[in-house]
């Protein structure tokens, strides 16, 4: 905590744990990465919440591999997935 009156606070907020995510987002989101044609154990899951949607992040579980990953928004009230990011 700084000492600085004026300086505001970064607070942020902490990812989710998985017992607070509904395992039909991790679901969802798997189904989408599976008809785009990719395959699942090649990413590691990073879920990070919304105000109105889920953000799944597929990262590549390598190391070596530089770049890559996408991102699929699945919505909160209808667990839909919605648009997908790819990440270079």
């Amino acid at each position: 905590m700084s000492l600085n009156p004026w300086r505001k606070s970064k607070a942020r907020r902490s990812a989710p744990s998985p017992a607070e995510v509904d395992p039909r987002v991790r679901e969802v989101a798997i189904a989408k990465l599976r008809e785009i044609g990719h395959d699942p154990s090649q990413y590691t899951i990073q879920i990070r919440e919304e105000r109105a949607k889920w953000r799944v992040m597929f990262l590549p579980a390598e190391k070596r591999v530089r770049g890559g990953g996408l991102e699929i928004a699945v919505d909160k009230k209808s667990l839909q997935a919605g648009d997908v990011r790819f990440y270079q």
